[in-house]
This record gives structure tokens, sequence and C-alpha cells, in this order.
């Protein structure tokens, strides 16, 4: 009835918005929306560094979430996390653009880099979303007591 295509599109999607609904529940009681907002335009170079260098390209997106998980946590350490937020978004933004500059690609596969294209998901591509789903989300139960507590009171989760 469905062609493949869209089939692993809903798959992928349904995968997503599970994680997405299970991460929200913090962004929002945190209020970290902006940084939300940040973390996936930041894995942008990533994808764009991977396809520059020939390497899967889920390998550079979770490299560069996790370099901008780092980067945001360093600064925002030293002055306000919002600052750190936007300092590390407008460098590795920046980088993104200079990664694809340095490409030879095609046009259509550069915009898929930058919005990406949920009906271009291979049926290959959805047990490494599923994998980092299911970790995302395990580890989030593993360490719900004290991500709430945090969450709520940050003064007496560092206590604790």
């Amino acid at each position: 009835m469905f062609s493949s295509f869209i089939t692993n599109a809903w798959i992928v999607a349904t995968i997503v918005a599970a994680v997405a609904g299970v991460v929200g529940f913090f962004v929002v009681i945190r209020g970290s929306s902006f940084a939300a907002h940040a973390l996936p335009l930041s894995a942008f170079p990533g994808a764009a560094a991977a396809n520059l260098l020939g390497v899967n390209q889920l390998l550079g997106l979770v490299v560069f979430s996790g370099l901008a998980v780092i980067g945001i946590n360093q600064l925002g350490r030293r002055g306000r996390h919002e600052v750190a937020t936007a300092l590390c978004l407008v460098m590795l933004l920046g980088l993104g653009a200079l990664f694809l500059s340095m490409s030879t690609e095609y046009s259509q596969e550069t915009f898929s880099l930058l919005f990406g294209q949920v009906l271009g998901v291979g049926a290959n591509e959805i047990a490494p979303v599923a994998i980092l789903s299911v970790a995302s989300i395990g580890a989030i139960a593993v360490l719900f007591r004290p991500l709430l507590l945090n969450s709520l009171s940050p003064d007496l989760g560092e206590i604790l």
C-alpha cells in the first residue's frame, strides 16, 4: 500500500517523536528551550564534516552534538547559559558553512544536510536511530530521579 520510503519515514519519525516527548519534559521544566533548539543545529556541521571526510553522517552528528553539549556546559559555568549557547551555535553554524563550502556535492545534498529530509531515510538507517533512541531513553530512565531533582531545585541537586 505504501512505498518503502514512506514506511521508513513513518518509523523513524515515530521513534524520534517518542524520544522528543521524554526529553521535552526536562526541556520545559529546566527552561532550556534555546539550548534544545541549538543542539540539532549544532549537529549540522558534524554531518557536513562527515560528508566531506566520506564517513557515516550519523557519526558526525553524534560527535558534534556531544562537542556542543560540552562547549555549552563549559562556557555556561563562567556566565549565562544563553550567551554560551549562542556562542556555540554561531561557531558551529560557521563551521558547517565552511565545511559545505569545501564540498563539491550536488546542491540537493547540501539542502538535505542543513534542513534534513525525513523522506530520504533508508532502511539501513532505522536501526542506528532506534539504538540511539533506546540508549537515550534508557539513560533518562536510569537518571530520572536525579534529573528531576536537579531540574526542580538545582541547589538541592548539587548538595545530593
